[in-house]
């Protein structure tokens, strides 16, 4: 019901003040509610109102929706071509005293002649949505679906669920790196800057961080390894270097 209030208040008000696509939103919020309620019928009706009012993601609840209707292929081929059109449509564009490309905007004007931005967060949580359909299916290599992960992290920096996402993926997929310890490494890399930006996985980062860092600790070919001098072979050292570049991590 206040979403229901919230959409008619914004609807009366959109032609005098501007209400942009205030509308649109609470009908995704709407979608989202019923999505995860199990009503999968509102939640479409709902989707297709967002639609219609001009919500740029939209898709993202459509293709949610898809889904969890064990239509998984079908969920990924609607992303890839949200995405494409997202793409061609808006660019990026720096904003702000920080410098970072925070938005992503439209090149040209929407109906009312406004200009049409929208939050690369947004934008990065569906290349997320995009890296996890794809891991979830047999079609995709690992480090295709890596790349994926790594865009979304790029596009959303400062999130602790990009960042625990990737090394979640890099952790529970061994062959990424032809180095098993460099790989080990980036997989702390990941999962500590989770933890400098949040506290959701906290508890799951932190515990694998240090599980990693002791194992690599106790390990006798790294223990060893000054002892052998010049005649340790090439990928003893990097295994080493690897080891020692998780120190300075830590």
């Amino acid at each position: 019901p206040l979403l229901s209030l919230r959409r008619t208040a914004f609807a009366a008000l959109r032609s005098s003040l501007g209400g942009g696509n205030e509308v649109g939103e609470a009908w995704i919020a709407t979608a989202k509610i019923a999505r995860r309620a199990g009503h999968m019928q509102t939640a479409y009706s709902a989707t297709l109102q967002a639609t219609q009012n001009q919500a740029t993601f939209a898709f993202v609840q459509r293709v949610k929706i898809l889904a969890k209707e064990e239509q998984t292929h079908a969920a990924i081929r609607d992303l890839v071509n949200s995405l494409n059109t997202l793409v061609s449509s808006f660019k990026p564009t720096e904003h702000g005293d920080t410098g970072r490309s925070s938005v992503i905007e439209l090149q040209g004007t929407d109906a009312d002649g406004r200009t049409v931005r929208i939050d690369r967060d947004a934008y990065a949580k569906a290349c997320l949505l995009r890296a996890r359909l794809q891991d979830s299916t047999f079609r995709y290599t690992a480090n295709e679906i890596l790349d994926r992960y790594k865009e979304a992290a790029k596009e959303q920096h400062d999130s602790e669920k990009m960042w625990y996402h990737l090394g979640h993926f890099q952790d529970t997929h061994e062959g990424l790196l032809p180095n098993m310890a460099m790989q080990r490494y980036n997989v702390c890399r990941a999962f500590l800057r989770s933890a400098q930006v949040g506290t959701k996985f906290f508890y799951r980062t932190l515990p694998r961080v240090l599980t990693i860092w002791m194992d690599m600790a106790a390990d006798d070919q790294i223990l060893n390894f000054n002892k052998k001098g010049p005649t340790a072979d090439a990928e003893l050292a990097q295994k080493f270097d690897a080891f020692a570049q998780l120190n300075i991590l830590m």
